[in-house]
């Protein structure tokens, strides 16, 4: 009886998960392209229905809705059929907290339409979403009904990250908190059953990932130290430390350590635990660790406009046996006082605050073996603070590109392998902005283009008066009396050569970008894969952005 599936009944029946789904795979996108090719940044939906930051963002593993938690303690339920059918874009089901409660994180119970949600006065709810699809193919979603309630009992504690994962036997919640500690609650039976305490001079848990087979926990903290723990025995087994001392932001299992993929390998080679972490380094870098070896593979480098790569901060060193932490108990009070003067996402303007992994569908065919797809078709989805969403191709890194953000004038960049320093052995492919040239085929610096940018956007404002009519005056051009006609670009840069912009051309364009684009920080991202490919972002304003 202890292994009978009692949670069935009240959790609702097993959902088939996409990775594993079979579908056609010649079911056009919604921008008529294949379904397997990289997202391309045409702007579906937008919704702002949430009146504070947007933190987390999680699909469900059917990906027929996707949830949104916000500090204005809502859970925002989006249907991810309607968007496909360009019908009205607005919430499905709203869940929310206790008045002024923030939601901390937000997680799916493995493979159920049930979502776990955590508030910042340190409640837990398991809430069910009743997905119902009639004979006419459209989707109804019943009342929201909550299943289970806790509470932590360490008083002003609340929960950063949780995730969830079924035993033959349980149901387990796993929850890490502001306080450093670490806890195992069991669903069915709602009993704690053991807590973990991790160094509180580590700093606070931000994000942690389990391993396939749910053995190992790797947490990260935010003063930048990894902590891997053995679930099985409870024991802490080792800690690095980043030498940025920066929050690690998002830990994530490489494809190659899926499931589907362990299941595959020999059984005499070891488990692989590779993981993808975002944040740590003093750059915006996306890092790939072997666990098993502690080395650093491979690293993805984005590059802001007037900061320089440092590729060198990448190194074998930083995962070193030898590497101690004492150091974090000298710099505990000035890395608070620091954290306390300016917020996260201002102090840190160049790290990556999001991450994503777009799986492959694990389709097999027998009478199409050519249809199956291969691990090698999984890719990252990344975003932070500067407003940009990029796409990184896990298989060749080269065709990487900006899914969302580029100015108007500004190119795809180019994404190089640089040369490996004798500090690593890890390759690293590092982004390079690309600018257009002007009439002498002589590349725009990167200053010059933000002035240009500016001065086109904020010029005409002034320069053309309009009347009670709301009509545009008659004088030529929007001059006032006594101006020379001289276009904005030029007064941004006089060496240039000369040329007319149309401003009222330059005005639109900035308009669609902003339209377009997010105008806040992203603070999290995640990749729909059903009915077509598509990437959600959310972003500190409170606007949740689909791009396909």
């Amino acid at each position: 009886m202890t292994t009978f599936p009692l949670d069935s009944a009240e959790f609702g029946t097993q959902v088939m998960p996409i990775q594993h789904r079979r579908r056609s795979l010649s079911k056009p996108a919604l921008s008529g392209e294949s379904n397997h090719a990289h997202p391309r940044g045409r702007l579906v939906a937008m919704f702002g229905e949430h009146t504070g930051p947007v933190h987390r963002v999680a699909v469900a593993p059917d990906h027929r809705f996707f949830i949104t938690g916000s500090d204005d303690g809502s859970v925002r339920i989006w249907d991810c059929t309607r968007l496909e059918r360009n019908l009205a874009q607005r919430s499905r089901q709203v869940y929310k907290h206790a008045p002024d409660v923030r939601v901390t994180s937000l997680c799916f119970l493995r493979n159920t339409h049930c979502f776990a949600t955590t508030g910042s006065d340190g409640s837990l709810h398991v809430v069910k979403v009743d997905v119902i699809e009639t004979t006419q193919g459209t989707v109804k979603y019943g009342k929201l009904r909550v299943l289970r309630t806790w509470q932590l009992p360490t008083e002003d504690s609340h929960v950063t990250w949780s995730e969830h994962y079924k035993t033959e036997d349980q149901s387990i919640m796993m929850l890490t908190t502001n306080t450093s500690q670490v806890y195992a609650l069991d669903l069915k039976t709602m009993e704690t059953l053991y807590v973990l305490d991790n160094p509180v001079q580590h700093g606070t848990p931000t994000c942690f990932c389990l391993d396939s087979q749910k053995h190992m926990l790797l947490l990260g903290t935010s003063h930048g130290v990894l902590e891997l723990w053995d679930l099985r025995f409870r024991l802490r087994l080792r800690s690095w430390g980043f030498s940025g001392r920066s929050a690690i932001n998002r830990i994530l299992l490489h494809p190659s350590c899926l499931p589907h993929q362990t299941d595959e390998r020999n059984q005499h080679e070891p488990v692989p635990f590779t993981v993808c972490i975002a944040g740590a380094t003093n750059t915006s870098d996306i890092t790939f660790w072997n666990l098993n070896k502690a080395t650093c593979d491979l690293a993805f480098h984005s590059t802001n406009v007037d900061q320089p790569a440092q590729a060198a901060s990448i190194g074998r060193s930083t995962a070193s046996r030898t590497f101690t932490l004492h150091r974090f108990d000298t710099l505990l009070s000035s890395a608070l006082s620091d954290q306390s003067a300016t917020s996260t996402a201002d102090a840190l303007p160049s790290h990556v605050r999001a991450l994503a992994l777009g799986s492959p569908l694990h389709i097999s065919d027998a009478n199409d073996p050519a249809a199956t797809t291969k691990k090698s078709d999984a890719y990252l989805i990344s975003a932070g603070p500067d407003r940009r969403i990029r796409y990184w191709n896990l298989a060749n890194p080269a065709k990487s590109r900006i899914v969302s953000g580029l100015a108007p004038d500004e190119l795809q960049p180019q994404f190089v392998a640089v040369e490996p320093t004798t500090m690593t052995s890890a390759k690293v492919w590092e982004e390079r902005r690309r600018f257009p040239q002007n009439n002498n085929d002589e590349a725009v610096p990167t200053k010059q283009l933000s002035s240009r940018i500016i001065n086109t956007q904020t010029t005409p404002v002034a320069e053309v008066p309009v009347g009670n009519d709301g009509q545009r005056r008659a004088n030529v051009g929007g001059r006032r009396a006594g101006e020379t006609s001289v276009p904005a670009v030029q007064r941004a840069d006089s060496t240039r050569p000369s040329g007319k912009v149309d401003k009222t051309k330059a005005i639109s364009e900035h308009q669609q970008m902003l339209l377009r684009n997010h105008l806040d920080a992203i603070l999290d991202v995640a990749v729909v894969e059903w009915p077509v490919r598509m990437v959600v972002s959310v972003d500190r304003s409170g606007m949740v952005y689909v791009f396909s």
